[in-house]
């Protein structure tokens, strides 16, 4: 079966394709973590893959990937990672390291045509990079952030991965705060639009820290 792509906002050059079949008992709890905005995809999406499921893994070329496996109607979770997209809007180059996932549902009528099209929703990427004191990634550093506009407000904490990032995709407009131990806290105002909004913090130690 080959899955079709496409987005609004970009062109998928490259990437890879993580397919999960889903059992009952997960549908829930995974359609409860896709509609949390603030969880960062790459924390539980790392959890699902690491039980005993049905997966399988494809390249992604040119918004479509080849799924060999598919032979009857199921639920799937299509997770996309490690892209390299294009953005329609301006022809930057972006490097993503995971999108939000989405459950599909495979019918009769797509095995019989043996393709299944996907449209990816809007999605809001917004890249902390924490620095240390050399100015290097700063690898399982703790990072905290709040959306202020929920209420009631809080604080969320996660680690940079192996490159000093942290990731949150999917996430709604509003104003965040970003901070981590060593480093002044910084703000972010993500705006409503439906283009793909890719905007970087850099966290640096302060001085002496």
């Amino acid at each position: 079966m080959i899955i079709n792509i496409s987005s609004s906002q970009y062109k998928l050059l490259r990437g890879t394709l993580t397919l999960l079949e889903m059992t009952p008992s997960l549908l829930d709890d995974i359609q409860s973590a896709v509609s949390n905005p603030l969880l960062p995809v790459a924390d539980w999406a790392k959890m699902l893959l690491g039980q005993n499921l049905l997966a399988q893994q494809i390249e992604v070329r040119d918004d479509a990937a080849e799924v060999p496996q598919i032979s009857g109607t199921a639920k799937f979770l299509l997770l996309l990672s490690e892209l390299t997209v294009l953005r329609v809007r301006d022809n930057k180059s972006i490097f993503v390291s995971v999108l939000s996932p989405i459950v599909m549902q495979v019918t009769e009528k797509d095995l019989a045509a043996g393709s299944l099209s996907i449209d990816l929703p809007p999605q809001k990427l917004l890249r902390i990079k924490a620095l240390d004191k050399d100015g290097k990634p700063a690898v399982n550093k703790l990072i905290s952030y709040q959306n202020l506009r929920e209420v009631p407000t809080a604080f969320y904490t996660v680690k940079t991965d192996i490159n000093g990032e942290v990731l949150l995709c999917g996430i709604k407009a509003g104003a965040y705060v970003v901070a981590s131990p060593e480093c002044d806290a910084c703000e972010v105002l993500v705006e409503e639009s439906v283009d793909l909004d890719d905007q970087e913090i850099i966290l640096q130690p302060r001085p002496g820290s």
